[in-house]
């Protein structure tokens, strides 16, 4: 069998990179449903926010986040339940996991008090370059291209099909891997306006 390319190891973890933010990003959601269900819901069942005034509510609500994700980062890092975390390994874990402490999480809620609602939360977690999950996005897909050297940026040209517009000797290894990144992110497809007029464009490809 054949040993697997460095392109095609990159994708196969760019592939599994966006199968674990995609679920970080659903514990991230799970994460504030449970906390609302244990202490923001009145005795008609409803949600209020104003709870959140509440210092000591501010405290559970953070905490209840914190065990969630706690429970999620040993599932996925292999760590049983019976064995004890100090603080110290529990905001280790918590920011390899979620990207975000249970101090960090009680600091947003104290300051923001009943306006830490779920759209809110949802904007901390999004898509932009600041977001939660952008920032562990970025981290892991560090390390799913970290493997790739000089000699490679022939063979990423290649893989992308942009011999004819692209000229591997110009480039520096950061741009050719963060092409490549950019063409597995947009499924195959490298959008011609993020090389546009750079100079390892080549000249017969330039409009």
């Amino acid at each position: 069998m054949p040993e697997e390319s460095r392109v095609g190891k990159a994708k196969a973890k760019h592939e599994t990179v966006d199968m674990l933010v995609n679920t970080i990003e659903h514990e991230h959601q799970q994460a504030y449903s449970t906390a609302v269900e244990k202490h923001l819901k009145n005795e008609a069942g409803q949600v209020d926010y104003d709870r959140l005034k509440e210092t000591d509510i501010q405290n559970k609500f953070a905490e209840s986040m914190a065990e969630h994700y706690v429970e999620k980062a040993r599932e996925k890092f292999g760590i049983s339940k019976d064995k004890r975390l100090s603080d110290e390994e529990k905001s280790m874990l918590l920011t390899a996991y979620a990207g975000i402490t249970k101090e960090e999480l009680a600091r947003v809620i104290k300051q923001r008090k009943h306006r830490f609602t779920h759209n809110f939360f949802r904007g901390i977690i999004g898509d932009n370059e600041q977001g939660l999950r952008a920032n562990i996005r970025n981290r892991l897909l560090g390390s799913a291209y970290g493997h790739f050297e000089d000699e490679d940026k022939s063979e990423i040209v290649k893989a992308m099909g942009k011999e004819a517009e692209l000229d591997p000797s110009r480039m520096t290894l950061e741009q050719a891997v963060a092409l490549l990144q950019s063409y597995h992110s947009n499924r195959g497809v490298l959008p011609p306006d993020i090389y546009e007029g750079e100079i390892y464009q080549r000249r017969k490809a330039r409009v």
